[in-house]
């Protein structure tokens, strides 16, 4: 088992399809302050995440992120 599956299997994480976008630019998605730790999975190709104030980060394909 990778670290990441022993780090989530730990967490009790549970998670559900909330939807699949197929994107291309130029394009944004704005996401809500929330009490729960969303996370998305980049399948193909690259985009940035833009966090308030933040330095932004570029994402490629494979990457998770939790926010």
């Amino acid at each position: 088992m990778d670290v990441l599956s022993e780090v989530l299997r730990s967490l009790r994480v549970n998670a559900s399809i909330y939807c699949a976008m197929d994107l291309s630019g130029p394009w944004g998605i704005s996401l809500p302050k929330s009490s729960w730790a969303p996370f998305h999975f980049l399948e193909s190709g690259s985009c940035w995440l833009l966090r308030d104030g933040r330095k932004r980060v570029r994402l490629d394909a494979g990457d998770l992120v939790v926010l």
